[in-house]
This record gives structure tokens, C-alpha cells and sequence, in this order.
């Protein structure tokens, strides 16, 4: 049915694409799939509050539902409800084995929140349960330039290379050397660097900061002129 509905809206029936889907979520409100379309269907019709409400009474008949939770978070992210957001996320249950997306919607939500307090904690108890867990560290990374904690991020992101190699947490350990002035061991990893990355505004920032540290002021501004346009 869910198909057929689905179906029914690309041919242009929305309205009787939608309405299926409003009778499959009246028999089972706690049906993810259907949640799913039902808020992508009413967010092209302007009305994704219609979606919210569904969501909302599915997790009032299921609260412990991680999954609903995880849905009805994503959907007011997307429409920018922050605190709504992490309204919902506060009521997950954390754990060991708590689901993925836990770690990811609260680190986002406590951050569009500016929470950051709450947030570096977060992300601390998330690499505590999972060290090598890459979103975890980006994460704690964010927070840790964001307060110019440059010697910090530098060990974590050591720490992370030691035991798996990645080529975004490369880029961002570049940049903190650069900001730590251990200008050598950065200028080593640029130059390694493939040509498409170089042209990242973070990669060019890192290049005029290297220039500057040679003193080669003149060949530093157009790599510090295009890292600032690119923000």
C-alpha cells in the first residue's frame, strides 16, 4: 500500500497519494516508513506540521521507541524547532548500545542550541563509549577550534591517526599544527596533500599560514584571500 501511495503522488495525485498514507498510519501510527513519506509528502505541501503531530502521537503510543524518537528529531531539525529537538532527544536512553543516530542528533541539536557546554560533555561521554568513533571526534574537534583549545585538538586528533588513517582527520590535523606553529611537520603533510583537497578553504588557510611563516607575505595573500571569500 505504502508503494502504490508513493507511487500514486509522483503520477501527480498528491492529495489521494497522502490520503493513503493517512489511512495506513491510522491502522499502525508507528509504522516508520510510512512516518517517512508522510512528512516528505506535506513538506511539499507546505503543511509539515500535519507530519509533526503524526510523529508525535506515534511516540506517545510507543515512548520508549528510540526509532520514533530518532524520526520525530530529525523533522524538527529540518524545520529548525531546536529546542523541540532536543526536547525529544533528552528523553532517549543512553546506553552502551543506544542507537547511532543518539550520539549524532544530540551532538547536533545541543550545538544549533549553542549549548556548547552540554555539547563538549556529550561528545566526551561519546568518545568515552566509542573512541575511535569518527563523528564522535569530528564533533569534539568543532568545539575544541571553536574555543582555540589548538594543543588539545592536535593530541585527539594524534590519537585518532595512531590507530586508523582518514583523510578529513588529516586535513583538520594539518590545520592545528599550523595554528600549534609546528610549521615543519605541517608543511610535510601539505605537501602530501592531494591537489583537490588543497583547494579547501581550511587547506588554503593552512597555506598562507605556512607562507607567512617564511616570510613570504606576498605569496600568502591570494591562499589567505581565498580561504576568507570561501567562509
Amino acid at each position: 500500500r505504502l508503494a502504490l501511495a508513493n507511487i500514486t503522488m509522483l503520477e501527480g495525485d498528491h492529495a489521494s497519494g497522502i490520503s493513503e498514507v493517512e489511512a495506513i498510519l491510522n491502522e499502525k501510527p508507528d509504522f516508520l516508513p510510512a512516518l517517512g513519506v508522510y512528512y516528505l509528502a506535506q513538506t511539499k505541501q507546505g503543511e509539515p506540521e500535519k507530519a509533526i503531530e503524526h510523529a508525535k502521537r506515534a511516540l506517545a503510543s510507543s515512548p520508549d521507541s528510540m526509532e520514533i524518537q530518532s524520526l520525530l528529531t530529525r523533522m524538527y531539525l529540518a524545520e529548525e524547532q531546536w529546542q523541540n529537538a532536543l526536547d525529544v532527544v533528552n528523553g532517549m536512553a543512553i546506553t552502551q548500545d543506544s542507537l547511532p543516530a543518539y550520539w549524532v542528533l544530540k551532538g547536533q541539536t545541543l550545538l544549533r542550541n549553542n549549548k556548547l557546554r552540554e555539547a563538549a560533555d556529550h561528545y566526551n561521554q561519546w568518545i568515552a563509549f566509542s573512541p575511535n568513533n569518527k563523528q564522535a571526534v569530528m564533533g569534539k574537534l568543532l568545539l575544541l577550534d571553536n574555543d582555540r583549545e589548538f594543543i588539545e585538538a592536535q593530541q585527539l586528533t594524534e590519537a585518532f591517526l595512531a590507530i586508523r588513517d582518514d583523510a578529513q582527520i588529516n586535513v583538520l590535523y594539518t590545520h592545528f599544527l599550523t595554528m600549534n606553529q609546528a610549521f615543519d611537520e605541517a608543511r610535510v603533510l601539505y605537501a602530501d596533500m592531494p591537489d583537490n583537497l588543497k583547494e579547501m578553504p581550511i587547506l588554503k588557510a593552512v597555506q598562507a599560514r605556512l607562507k607567512v611563516s617564511e616570510k613570504q607575505y606576498a605569496e600568502a595573500l591570494p591562499f589567505a584571500q581565498g580561504a576568507y571569500e570561501a567562509v
